[in-house]
């Protein structure tokens, strides 16, 4: 049994998550990798992003609401290099929901990342990523979770 690839970790990524988020709208077809989004709106853009470590034997999960009015070149970095509007505090963790618990999920190898991912990451994009983004519907409800360099907007 061969470690998965960074190139092998996004297609399965791709397949897991999608599972789980193209019923609530979500897609990463515009996505070199595995980042998923989901447009509400004009302005406002919610993001998933399996992000594995430098060795791919572990990834976590960013979960956060965005907005092309946060960043002038939106368009260019959409989707996968936009950054994260609630900096170290998005993270999906079963211990602190979204927070800055870095939750690490096992994916060294395909059957494991298969693995965790039915068994605890799945729940916790039903549970709580979801409900947490589905919170998110316009630009000034997004104002009180920015954090980070993205403060600014929100006058901190």
């Amino acid at each position: 049994m061969k470690p998965l690839t960074h190139k092998q970790f996004d297609k399965l990524a791709r397949e897991l998550f999608g599972t789980v988020l193209a019923p609530h709208g979500f897609t990463c077809d515009a996505s070199r990798h595995c980042t998923f989004t989901r447009q509400i709106g004009d302005d406002i853009v919610h993001v998933i992003m399996p992000d594995p470590g430098t060795r791919c034997v572990w990834y976590d999960v960013h979960v956060f609401p965005t907005s092309p009015r946060l960043d002038e070149d939106f368009a260019e970095r959409f989707p996968d290099s936009l950054g994260n509007t609630l900096d170290v505090w998005g993270k999906l963790s079963e211990t602190t929901g979204i927070g800055m618990d870095q939750q690490r999920f096992t994916c060294k190898y395909e059957s494991n990342m298969r693995d965790r991912f039915t068994k605890t990451v799945a729940g916790l994009l039903r549970n709580i990523a979801i409900p947490f983004l589905d919170t998110i519907r316009t630009y000034d409800e997004i104002l009180p979770h920015l954090r980070g360099p993205f403060a600014r907007f929100n006058g901190k």
